[in-house]
């Protein structure tokens, strides 16, 4: 396990894998070991119809070096595209000494994902590959004053608000979990992370 983004101890944080002829399913879970309760930005959304809705991937998903990297994190703003608005993941409020546990299923082949860059069926054009590892990745911050939630059409979800959020976040990764995965990988307008 790896952290980056602060002195503090980093929260525990283990992942495993399983893979079946239709499937993979991955999982992990992270314990609050702080005094105070922090902020998980798992919850992802995309703008809908009528209002923002949970996305239809269960984790932000690219290929990179062969490895499979499955994130629960706020996305750096596209380089090859314009944006308006920087999508944040809603966040879980996980209170001193809980623990979340999520499992996260995706379907053979694995197909990269990143919100700013939607696959469009007609248009989009992908390579088959074969990941040689997974990685997982999740994004937390601490729960201050300065820090505002908004309660969010996602059950048990909030939007975050702080003065200075992207200094707030702190990272965990999984360390690599060897695996032999397929994946489409993007050949269009994509981005990894």
């Amino acid at each position: 396990m790896t952290t980056i983004g602060t002195t503090a101890q980093p929260l525990p944080f283990d992942a495993a894998h399983r893979l079946t002829a239709g499937g993979l399913s991955v999982g992990y879970r992270v314990r609050n070991s702080r005094p105070k309760p922090v902020l998980l930005f798992n919850v992802l959304w995309e703008v809908g119809q009528a209002s923002y809705e949970k996305a239809p991937m269960p984790a932000y998903v690219c290929v990179r070096e062969e490895v499979l990297h499955i994130a629960h994190r706020i996305l750096p703003n596209p380089k090859k595209r314009r944006v308006e608005l920087r999508i944040v993941p809603y966040v879980t409020r996980l209170a001193p000494g809980a623990e979340h546990a999520a499992q996260l299923e995706f379907s053979l082949p694995v197909q990269e994902y990143n919100v700013y860059y939607p696959r469009i069926p007609e248009k989009s054009k992908q390579q088959r590959v074969t990941a040689r590892g997974i990685v997982v990745t999740l994004q937390y911050m601490n729960e201050t004053p300065e820090v505002k939630l908004h309660p969010t059409s996602i059950p048990n979800s909030y939007r975050v608000e702080h003065p200075n959020l992207f200094a707030q976040v702190e990272t965990v990764h999984s360390p690599r979990i060897a695996a032999e995965v397929p994946v489409d990988k993007r050949l269009d307008l994509f981005e990894a992370f």
